[in-house]
């Protein structure tokens, strides 16, 4: 992941740059020391004040770079070599998606059940209140409704994409 990071910009970053702590808190690394290491291994070189990275670097970050971007979404919990063995970023993305979709349809229920149940009280006219809610779970539920067209389209794209890539 840190030669991915050293990738990620196309100048190359500021040679006396501070590593993230996140290399050391959350993966055990010492990245100053790794970084070392990049650079004797020829996957990064120091040009004027820029690190960037090498021919050989470059194979490298574009063979893992659907990785980093499956670890940078910060909304799915998952162990990544468990999860997703050979890190394929279009089944990562439909399996988050269909979490999602699942989420607002579910929603979009409850929203339904509550308009339903505020509904039968058979309050007043002038009951405000009762009214604000009915008017929040309407306008929730629609909200919900069109995230769920949404995400439908996009399953649907991904699906094709991950069908494409295994006529390939």
């Amino acid at each position: 992941m840190l030669l991915v990071w050293w990738g990620k910009t196309k100048s190359g970053r500021k040679s006396t740059i501070t590593i993230p702590k996140y290399f050391f808190t959350s993966y055990n690394l010492n990245a100053e020391k790794l970084t070392g290491q990049f650079k004797k291994m020829g996957l990064i070189c120091d040009i004027n004040d820029r690190t960037v990275l090498t021919d050989t670097g470059k194979l490298i970050f574009d063979k893992y770079k659907a990785l980093w971007e499956i670890h940078s979404i910060k909304q799915y919990p998952t162990n990544l070599d468990t999860d997703f063995p050979t890190w394929d970023k279009n089944k990562f993305e439909l399996k988050l998606y269909q979490m999602e979709l699942k989420y607002y349809k579910d929603h979009a229920y409850h929203c339904k059940r509550m308009i339903d149940y505020f509904n039968s009280l058979n309050v007043p006219a002038n009951a405000k209140e009762i009214h604000d809610e009915v008017n929040y779970y309407i306008n929730q539920g629609s909200s919900n409704l069109a995230k769920v067209n949404d995400y439908k389209e996009k399953i649907a794209i991904l699906k094709d994409k991950i069908n494409e890539n295994r006529e390939i």
